[in-house]
């Protein structure tokens, strides 16, 4: 039951054709705010509301699935930095980021990040020309290709190697 006033009310029962309303956030918030409607359909305010504010709308839950998902998908496509990722979207929804912070958006992304693994175009069994063997158990990886139009390199203290019957990741 929502009277346009900007909160939500639950029916509290009906008396003499007038039916009674009071604040969804009666027991949270312990608010006495109540409402009745009348016969003729007019709202009449019984006892104001205190503790909380008005709701900012009922789509709210809908701007905040929607603001969310398009930062996991980006954040298992793409690999730019998520903070940067969260100030592009935020300029683009610029209500839901006010309700959905970088602080709560952060950790979505990282366990997202982090659970999505690259596509790899080459699998184990063609690499060996890529790889410089020695005597030890290291493995050095061995770039044959001309770095004149790579701009930013990324480097990893660990190499894991993923057998063949993993499908097409690596």
């Amino acid at each position: 039951m929502d009277p346009n006033d900007g909160y939500t009310y639950n029916n509290n029962g009906s008396r003499n054709g007038i039916t009674y309303f009071k604040c969804i956030k009666a027991r949270t918030y312990f608010c006495n705010g109540s409402i009745k409607r009348l016969e003729n359909g007019t709202f009449v305010t019984v006892k104001s509301h205190r503790g909380h504010g008005r709701e900012l709308g009922i789509n709210n839950q809908g701007l905040i699935f929607n603001f969310r998902s398009v930062l996991t998908q980006r954040a298992a496509t793409e690999n730019i930095p998520l903070i940067s990722i969260y100030d592009e979207e935020a300029r683009r929804h610029v209500v839901a980021a006010g309700l959905y912070p970088w602080s709560t958006a952060e950790s979505i992304m990282r366990f997202t990040r982090r659970s999505t693994m690259p596509y790899c175009q080459i699998h184990y069994p063609s690499w060996p020309h890529c790889l410089k063997m020695n005597n030890s158990i290291d493995l050095n990886v061995v770039m044959l290709h001309s770095l004149e139009v790579v701009t930013e390199i990324h480097a990893d203290a660990t190499f894991k190697v993923v057998p063949v019957n993993m499908g097409y990741h690596c």
